[in-house]
């Protein structure tokens, strides 16, 4: 909001480190974030799972351009009746930008639920631990495929995948070359 709609100096300058934010990876910062939660005493938690990832510079991002583009006439109305800030972010902007909200939210909970190294992390045992980390845990205790036993009786499988890649990959391409020539 404040990126948005206030104006202040250096307010392009925190929406160049928003951006650049962007262009950093979750495993850049796993070292850091994980001796923060370490020190808070949130390893085990839900929270010391979800708390890292929910901060993201993509939602800033993604409400600054839904805030920009909401109709100015709105919002100098609201001001010229008298809005302050606060009452001009959740009374004007915050009801018109619900979708885009909730959008980011769908979006945030699909990709936190997705992740494995920051829960596999954080949680090590099965009360606090997701899905796929528990399934994980479950094959490490009960006796998974990780022998060398087992890796070496699935290598001729592998190994028959590759063969048949390579065999029926010409006549892939030159299907699709087909194709591509019969719509032209």
């Amino acid at each position: 909001y404040a990126l948005s709609l206030l104006r202040f100096p250096g307010r392009n300058l925190v929406f160049l480190v928003v951006i650049a934010a962007l262009m950093v990876p979750n495993q850049i910062t796993v070292i850091s974030n994980y001796a923060l939660i370490a020190q808070l005493g949130w390893r085990n938690t839900f929270q010391g799972i979800v708390i890292p990832l929910a901060g993201v510079a993509f939602g800033t991002f993604l409400m600054r351009n839904q805030f920009l583009s909401l109709p100015g006439e709105i919002i100098e109305a609201a001001r010229l009746d008298g809005a302050g800030p606060m009452k001009l972010l959740w009374r004007v902007v915050m009801p018109m930008s619900w979708p885009t909200l909730v959008a980011f939210s769908l979006i945030t909970v699909v990709n936190e639920w997705n992740e494995y190294l920051w829960p596999f992390l954080m949680s090590d045992n099965e009360k606090t631990a997701p899905l796929q980390v528990g399934l994980t845990l479950l094959q490490n205790n009960e006796g998974g495929n990780n022998s060398s036993r087992g890796q070496m009786r699935d290598a001729p499988f592998s190994m028959w995948d590759s063969v048949s890649f390579l065999y029926t990959d010409p006549y892939g391409w030159a299907n699709m070359t087909a194709q591509q020539h019969s719509f032209e």
